[in-house]
């Protein structure tokens, strides 16, 4: 370093670089800074301060609340980012269908059915068009979720739209804690081998469940949770649901499956996760007592599990509720079959509705090589469910219910524009993307890549153009 006459020594300029951190530099430093740096660049230096500082303190003050503090406050910047895109898309749509409210916007399509499942109840007679497609009717949408925003209604005196999306956004929220906390608990059931879903800021794995949170939270059809639509009082309770099977508590999961069950068809993949639940236990039952040495193991574990056999079979019975109600009140045994199939316009008799569809549709759409693709894709799933980096993210119940609810897509569901929204129930995979890196670049591609898809999927599908509009989400 050199040194003036007095010995002092003399002052190295700063690097320019140092600007980048401290704004004032570029104002202050009486060298040749201001004669080196625009304006533009001491504006972007400042704005990048200020970003790091807000980003900063909010990222301090959230990590200095409680786990379900933190969940909640992330889960309502998740529904504020959701209303926005509505905002965004509606403003839009006014120039089409002028005068619309925004509860009108976000209470259309079968939102407008749960509420006409309150105010006119189901029909009692099937119509039929002269091609023999059962007419849209009140029959596709379950009772509860219509129940309790009718009776909120009916209590507060709001209209039923505002308080349908009261109960979906309130049921969001409790979606969002229960997906925490599963999230938690499988990843320590795969590092500790203990299902422990306690809350801790602490623990290791708390950052990725909260990850998990965000990520599913901003997904593409995540918007739904605003709407007068039931799936977030479905998911919630579906995570209740898989919530007490991985605790070992069968008969509190049965009021909780009823309430899953009468809001959406969702019975048949509960049914069969709770049955296959079952034999999985049964098998995990009969290898400890082989481990302990035992020669009579059989009869043995399955006694041991009959309590969760008969709660398996409860929850099972609860698939056939909505499917015999219609059967009794219009005394055809298929009406709710051939109301399902009229929401694609498909005959009841037409033989598209178990596995045929798939193929159908991706004829319709690909040609040859759409059958190829659908396989490829069945296939490929069932891949990615089997691979180490799966099992060793995902608590074993959590892999039987995404095999088991793609398994009752496969064979029930017609693909067409509501199948994204449909695969919303698929909650773990959220879990098995965040754990894939805890690289910050990984997950903020996450995010971007979810709230990229939301703008998509609003813009696309979020519209109503004319009374049949086919592009429903």
């Amino acid at each position: 370093m050199a040194s003036t006459s007095t010995g002092v020594p003399e002052t190295t300029p700063k690097p320019a670089r140092n600007a980048l951190y401290n704004p004032r530099e570029l104002s202050h430093d009486p060298g040749s800074q201001p004669e080196r740096t625009s304006m533009l660049e001491r504006a972007s230096a400042r704005t990048s301060l200020l970003a790091w500082n807000i980003g900063h303190r909010a990222k301090t003050w959230l990590l200095s609340k409680s786990a379900l503090a933190q969940v909640l406050i992330l889960w309502a910047v998740t529904r504020i980012i959701a209303q926005v895109i509505f905002q965004w898309v509606s403003i839009q749509q006014r120039t089409v269908n002028p005068g619309t409210t925004g509860f009108d916007y976000l209470s259309w399509w079968d939102a407008e059915w749960y509420r006409k499942v309150w105010q006119q109840g189901y029909p009692s007679v099937i119509e039929f068009t002269p091609e023999g497609v059962a007419k849209h009717n009140a029959w596709a949408f379950y009772p509860l979720y219509s129940w309790m925003s009718g009776g909120l209604s009916s209590i507060t005196g709001l209209m039923y739209e505002a308080c349908a999306i009261i109960i979906s956004l309130i049921s969001s929220f409790v979606l969002a804690w229960l997906l925490y906390k599963i999230s938690l608990g499988s990843l320590r059931y795969r590092s500790d081998g203990v299902f422990d879903t306690r809350a801790d800021t602490q623990d290791a794995h708390h950052r990725t469940a909260l990850w998990t949170v965000v990520i599913y939270g901003t997904c593409a059809t995540s918007p739904i949770f605003n709407t007068g639509y039931a799936e977030s009082f479905t998911i919630a309770a579906l995570l209740g649901v898989c919530l007490l099977l991985a605790h070992d508590r069968y008969w509190l999961a049965v009021p909780v499956a009823l309430a899953a069950a009468t809001s959406r068809p969702i019975g048949v993949p509960l049914g069969a996760l709770a049955g296959l639940w079952w034999v999985y236990c049964v098998l995990r039952e009969r290898a400890l007592r082989l481990d302990a040495g035992q020669s009579r193991v059989w009869i043995p574990a399955l006694l041991s599990r009959i309590s969760q056999l008969v709660s398996a079979l409860l929850i099972c019975s609860f698939a056939f509720i909505q499917p015999i109600a219609a059967a009794v009140v219009t005394g055809r045994p298929r009406a709710y079959a051939e109301t399902e199939m009229a929401w694609t316009d498909r005959p009841a008799d037409s033989g598209l509705d178990i596995f045929v569809q798939w193929f159908h549709q991706g004829w319709e759409y690909a040609g040859v090589a759409g059958p190829v693709l659908v396989i490829a894709l069945f296939i490929g799933y069932a891949l990615w469910l089997a691979h180490p980096s799966t099992r060793y993210a995902l608590h074993p119940l959590l892999i039987l219910w995404c095999a088991v609810y793609a398994g009752y897509l496969a064979i029930f569901w017609y693909p067409h524009t509501s199948t994204f929204r449909i695969l919303l129930p698929l909650f773990p995979l959220a879990l098995l993307l965040v754990s894939y890196s805890a690289s910050r670049t990984w997950r903020l591609a996450l995010l971007g890549f979810g709230l990229y898809s939301q703008l998509v999927w609003v813009g696309w599908l979020w519209h109503r153009n004319y009374e049949s509009d086919w592009l429903t989400p």
